[in-house]
């Protein structure tokens, strides 16, 4: 979820409770925090004031989390987008009005539900096959590669996972030479020059972003482990559809790339 629809989701919220419909009644002011920060915070007891779980824009759930600290009063928004199955399920095992030990009580819903917390992470892609090349698609790696990659030859094989007729609207993209998984989402007809960089998304990287264990993962939503990464990048080179672009291809296509962030690793 972008961050404007994000503002625009808790907008809704804020005048659902000004006006006595939401399950809160009231407007917080509250301080943000993902649940990589909560994690590392000193234990604390609080209070869930009101449990949000949006309907997934795109491929992703968003959570919202609000709480009241016992300690001083202050108030806490856990924002986790996007939020994988597990990390919902958690928000819904809390009780609106219970008082809980954070982050202690994460953990717990760990420990309590292993067989659950590995088959979140453990979900087999629906890719669908697809004939022929996108330009949509083509253009997005193009701009990629322009700005981030330093290889002469570069190989993406993309598995869609939502089709508009011959479209994709969704795909799942393993980028060989990057050793990088990423999410795509279709651009809009008109989408202006620049507008390339919102079409690949959650970014993970081989090593740099993967762990041993789904317990590792701590909740994290930017985290996968070795054996899921390793399933869907299989998946998308057997199921998906090989594009090759070089990087004078790239460069030509978008000629003011700027190449000073590229990636060595």
């Amino acid at each position: 979820m972008t961050s404007s629809l994000k503002q625009i989701v808790r907008l809704a919220v804020a005048c659902l409770g000004a006006c006595g419909l939401s399950s809160c009644g009231f407007i917080q002011v509250a301080h943000d925090v993902s649940l990589d920060e909560a994690m590392k915070m000193p234990p604390f007891e609080a209070t869930v004031d009101n449990v949000q779980i949006s309907h997934p824009w795109f491929l992703y759930h968003g959570v919202d989390i609000w709480l009241t600290r016992v300690d001083s009063g202050k108030h806490l928004n856990l924002d986790i987008c996007p939020a994988n199955d597990f990390v919902v399920g958690f928000a819904r095992s809390l009780h609106e009005g219970a008082t809980y030990s954070f982050p202690a009580v994460f953990g717990e819903y760990v420990n309590s539900t292993p067989t659950n917390f590995t088959k979140a992470y453990d979900t087999e892609l629906r890719i669908i096959p697809v004939k022929d090349h996108s330009k949509k698609v083509d253009r997005a790696l193009k701009f990629y590669v322009a700005h981030f990659s330093t290889d002469t030859t570069n190989h993406f094989y993309v598995g869609v996972t939502q089709l508009d007729r011959t479209e994709p609207l969704t795909a799942s993209i393993y980028w060989k030479e990057a050793r990088l998984l990423m999410d795509y989402e279709e651009l809009e007809d008109n989408a202006p020059e620049g507008a390339e960089i919102f079409a690949l998304s959650h970014q993970v990287k081989l090593d740099r972003d993967t762990v041993d264990t789904a317990e590792d993962i701590a909740g994290s939503t930017y985290l996968e482990t070795h054996r899921q990464w390793i399933e869907q990048m299989e998946q998308c080179i057997s199921k998906g559809n090989l594009y090759v672009v070089t990087l004078e291809q790239a460069t030509n296509r978008f000629p003011n790339a700027d190449r000073s962030k590229i990636d060595d690793e």
